[in-house]
């Protein structure tokens, strides 16, 4: 084991901590379900990723046409389909915990995955606290700020919610604290990770793309100052025939005692050298050869052997020389290549994000650059902006979170010790606070400033030097401590207003006085404090308007609230035990076996600090299982207990199960049902896709023509409506299946009505021309001549009015085998009660649509299929007249006539067979 593998571990082991007491707070402040229309965008594409591999937001088409275009949750792409304007990064984080609630059966999808920002905030504060003991803070200090962070700043708001936000703080924390641990480390998996992050915190929120040139600035200067701090490598020593620049060639020199060079050649004591390559100072070699004293080299051999030498001398030097150079070149481009390599690393992994982005743009729009919001919302006041965002008692996050304040002087203290990471924080959150600052969209529901989340962390970051500080300073009560307690306790009594009480009430309370979100943004809210959400959550404070699960007006959740209470006091024992125990060194266990008595020693029984070691595993084990268990049967209880999504097996979910239950493999359900969306989206497991409309007065608009038509698409389609009638003025969605398709049959469950219809266009054609009472000619039929059974058997009736009716009339249909007994019927008003008989105009030609569910179990054979009209009130059907006068029978519509007197027509003849 390595010196350092304890500290890790005990680092790691604290953070883990953390993290379970985070959560197990966030767990008893936990709420579910949807808070804003934001995140219900993001959840349906959650919601059609796992259910049908799409990424369309067609279960919620109802936000196009009841909000603002600019208020307008998506846009419609190129096949006429919804898709969400907003990041994918939060839909594909959803997808575990949503694929997980669609296992269990006694989950709610929504519920489970209200879990992920609880999660995600923990995660956070984890990261912070080993970001900060990294940066050299000490244990302490780095709990301590993680806690702050966790606990009283919005971050602790914003975990109850499915808002992409608390998923982009962690992804730029993240890239930061990977980018310095590479600095400390090295290693490019750190890279790997930290443009991962970086690419998804664009994923997650378009704006981020902006933050990506000061990390990639960072990462710069990192290899630039490792590169520097590497060595040139060994410089190559010249070689002896190499003279020093302006000198003469020497001889190879033996370094002497002393330092100075002498001959390789043996000198007598007190000797000159008379080698030509050791002379005097200012003497010249005039012979290669060692000559005697005073002697002269008088033979030519010997000068032309010298010359020789030389000039093998002089090519060596030239050669040593080239391969040098070259060297030098090969360990310079070497280091470009190595500095290089990094940042390829980085910049290949946000590619990949950056390519999704490109790819999920251009399957919504068509074009790989187009978001789907307005980029024209812009500002022409940013100091504006920037007062709202900061001080605004409607949005202004260091008056939503006091203590974050501290943290503008904590970062000049950082930036003494740390001056890169100090400005890489500052550049993040400037650019952040400049972008939004111009930015004129509003924030919809917010607790502070929403746009601000992610620089929660950042801003935690700069705190550390102000908490090292109240920590360490010697004095208790010291008025800094005093100021610094202040700031934290309030920051926490401010959060606990948010999560106790939804803000929404009081928000909403101030958009219907103030006409809307966008008008709102400029008003007296931004400016006077009674308009403050935090003096509103007091005005609004009442069982009525909980956010608390276990507190709601049906009643106090007790066991919920134990549960969930236990789990927090479990995790904050821990905490506190785990940093306890890493304060005191662990007994070695290796036995050292040349020392006495060791064999002794190694067969003893652990010691205290052995024992001190196991216990912080031991109780983060606990902690972890229990609230994992706990979470799992608490997420069963709230899918059993909670009042939000209606009691279980509401007549909603009777009428979906029922739907499902009858449905084929390419049927589609439509609702017109917009403030029960929540109940399907937490309880309806089948993979059958969904359709949501809005309650809506005809004519439909342009966009949902489309959507429609691909609903019916298949062999037949459902309407499911809520507290509709049938043929209801203001149903537009039902007007226009009523022309364009077959209804069949309806349903009610309470105040839930589930209709069918079938969506396949008959093809035998009959002409009849033959006159029902006084009044109405039916002048042909469509029917679909071969049909199998247990399918639906669409009819059109073509009619003329030649008189004015003064009654409705309604339709039936009847399918009779060959002994006339009847096997299917059908009774309804002309195109379900939109072409009332009272409304027809003479010499009109009205079309009709109605359909028969053939019962499963009919035998193969031929049937006869009749039809008419008769007098709801009465029960009397219109008889076919002879030629100038007609009768009425008093016969019930659901009898096939007995007497001589037809008061049915003959519509033709279906053969059905067995499949």
């Amino acid at each position: 084991m390595s010196p350092n593998q304890p500290h890790i571990r005990q680092r790691r082991f604290t953070a883990l901590s953390l993290m379970l007491c985070l959560f197990a707070l966030y767990l008893l402040i936990y709420r579910g379900g949807f808070h804003s229309v934001d995140e219900l965008s993001m959840y349906s594409v959650t919601e059609s990723l796992a259910k049908f591999g799409t990424v369309n937001t067609n279960q919620i088409a109802w936000t196009q046409w009841t909000t603002t275009q600019a208020e307008a949750q998506g846009f419609f792409g190129q096949d006429g389909q919804v898709y969400s304007k907003k990041g994918l990064a939060l839909s594909l984080a959803q997808l575990p915990l949503y694929w997980l609630a669609l296992l269990m059966p006694s989950w709610g999808m929504l519920q489970t995955v209200s879990l992920l920002n609880a999660m995600l905030t923990a995660l956070t504060g984890g990261i912070l606290f080993m970001f900060l003991w990294r940066l050299g803070y000490s244990r302490q200090t780095s709990l301590l700020t993680s806690l702050i962070f966790g606990t009283a700043t919005i971050a602790t708001v914003y975990a109850k919610y499915l808002f992409s936000e608390p998923l982009a703080g962690f992804l730029i924390l993240l890239t930061a604290y990977m980018l310095f641990t590479y600095r400390q480390e090295g290693g490019l998996r750190h890279l790997l990770i930290a443009g991962l992050s970086a690419g998804f915190a664009v994923v997650t929120r378009a704006n981020n793309l902006f933050l990506l040139p000061f990390f990639g600035l960072y990462l710069a200067w990192v290899v630039w100052i490792q590169t520097a701090r590497v060595p040139q490598g060994k410089r190559v020593s010249r070689p002896p025939s190499i003279p020093p620049k302006g000198g003469e060639a020497s001889s190879p020199s033996i370094p002497s005692k002393g330092g100075e060079a002498s001959s390789p050649s043996i000198l007598p004591k007190g000797g000159e050298a008379s080698s030509p390559s050791i002379l005097p100072k200012g003497r010249e070699a005039s012979s290669p050869s060692i000559l005697p004293k005073g002697e002269e080299a008088s033979s030519p051999s010997h000068w032309e052997g010298a010359r020789g030498r030389a000039d093998s001398l002089s090519l060596t030097q030239v050669s040593t020389e080239r391969r040098l150079i070259s060297t030098n070149r090969t360990t310079r481009f070497s280091q470009i290549i190595t500095s290089l390599i990094p940042l390829a690393v980085f910049v290949l992994a946000v590619a990949v994000s950056g390519l999704m982005l490109m790819f999920y743009n251009d399957l919504r729009s068509g074009d790989p650059f187009q978001t789907g919001y307005d980029l024209t919302l812009f500002s022409a006041n940013p100091l504006l902006g920037l007062y709202k965002l900061l001080f605004s008692p409607l949005r202004g996050l260091f008056i939503y979170s006091p203590i974050l304040l501290l943290g503008l002087i904590g970062w000049w203290q950082l930036r003494r010790t740390h001056t890169a990471e100090a400005w890489l924080l500052a550049s993040c959150v400037g650019v952040t606070l400049a972008l939004f600052s111009v930015w004129s969209s509003g924030e919809g529901l917010s607790w502070g400033s929403r746009f601000l989340v992610p620089l929660v962390p950042y801003l935690s970051l700069s705190l550390a030097p102000i908490v090292a500080h109240v920590i360490h300073k010697s004095a208790p009560f010291s008025l800094f401590r005093i100021l610094f307690a202040l700031f934290f306790v309030f920051s926490m009594l401010i959060q606990l207003l948010a999560v106790t009480i939804n803000p929404w009430v009081f928000l909403n309370h101030l958009q219907t006085n103030f006409g809307g979100e966008f008008f709102l943004e400029r008003t007296d809210a931004l400016y006077d404090f009674r308009y403050s959400q935090i003096a509103g959550q007091i005005q609004m404070w009442s069982v009525e308007n909980s956010d608390l699960i276990w507190w709601q007006p049906w009643g106090f959740d007790g066991l919920t609230f134990i549960i969930s209470l236990f789990g927090l006091i479990l995790a904050g024992v821990t905490l506190w035990q785990v940093n306890r125990s890493s304060n005191i060194t662990p007994s070695a266990t290796s036995v050292d076996a040349t020392q006495p008595n060791a064999k002794n020693r190694s067969l003893s029984l652990p010691k205290a600090g052995e024992f001190r070691q196991l216990q912080p595993t031991a109780l983060l084990l606990l902690t972890g299982l229990y609230l994992l268990l706990s979470s799992g049967y608490l997420l069963t209880r709230y899918q059993h207990r909670d009042q939000q999504f209606s009691p279980l097996n509401d007549p909603y979910s009777q009428a979906l199960a029922s739907a499902v239950n009858q449905t084929g493999l390419t049927d589609s359900i439509i609702n017109v049902a917009q403030y029960h969306y929540h109940i399907p989206m937490n309880r309806f497991k089948p993979r059958v896709p969904l359709v949501g409309f809005a309650q809506q007065s005809p004519p439909l608009p342009e966009t949902a023509l489309p959507l429609l038509e691909q609903a019916t698409q298949g062999d037949s389609v459902w309407l499911v409506t809520i507290g509709f009638p049938p043929g209801a003025p203001d149903n537009a969605t039902e007007r226009w299946l009523a022309f364009n398709a077959y209804k069949a049959h309806e349903t009610w469950f309470d105040d839930v009505r589930l209709v069918r219809y079938s969506t396949e266009e008959p093809t035998m054609y009959h002409a009849l021309n033959l006159r029902l009472g006084d009044q109405i000619r039916l002048m042909d039929t469509r029917f679909m001549q071969n049909r199998q059974a247990g399918q639906l058997l669409p009819v059109q009736l073509i009619w003329q009015p030649y008189r004015q009716s003064t009654a409705d009339y309604q339709v039936f249909l009847q399918l009779l085998n060959h002994e006339g007994a009847l096997v299917a019927q059908h009774d309804n008003p002309p195109n379900g009660g939109y072409t009332n008989t009272s409304s027809w105009f003479v010499g009109q030609r009205i079309i009709s649509q109605h359909a028969l569910d053939l019962p499963a179990d009919l035998p193969t054979g031929d049937y006869r299929l009749i039809g008419g009209l008769y007098d709801p009130t009465t029960g009397a059907r219109l008889t076919v007249a002879e030629e100038g006068r007609h009768t009425e029978q008093g016969r019930h519509a659901g009898t096939a006539p007995t007497s001589a007197s037809q008061d049915f027509v003959e519509l033709g003849i279906v053969r059905i067979m067995n499949p």
